[in-house]
């Protein structure tokens, strides 16, 4: 399948089809940790049923968040921020 650009408009739809999901977080916006921890939901989930999918958190949340992010959403591959 791939990687597919996730676009600001829906990223929910190319995170269900994706191989990789990468998510770039900024502090700076409005509630940025909840917002972050929704769009990995649908992602984590896809991971407990067994699909292949690589998950990637990075930016000043994931730097922010570290070890409490892998901790809450444990289905994140890599954190870097």
């Amino acid at each position: 399948m791939g990687l597919e650009k996730i676009v600001e408009t829906n990223p929910k739809r190319g995170a269900l089809n994706a191989d990789v999901v990468l998510v770039n977080t900024c502090s700076i916006r409005d509630h940025a940790e909840q917002k972050l921890y929704d769009q990995l939901g649908p992602v984590a989930a896809r991971k407990r049923k067994g699909e292949d999918v690589a998950v990637v958190v990075a930016g000043c949340v994931a730097q922010q968040e570290g070890e409490a992010l892998l901790r809450r959403v444990p289905e994140i591959d890599v954190v870097m921020g």
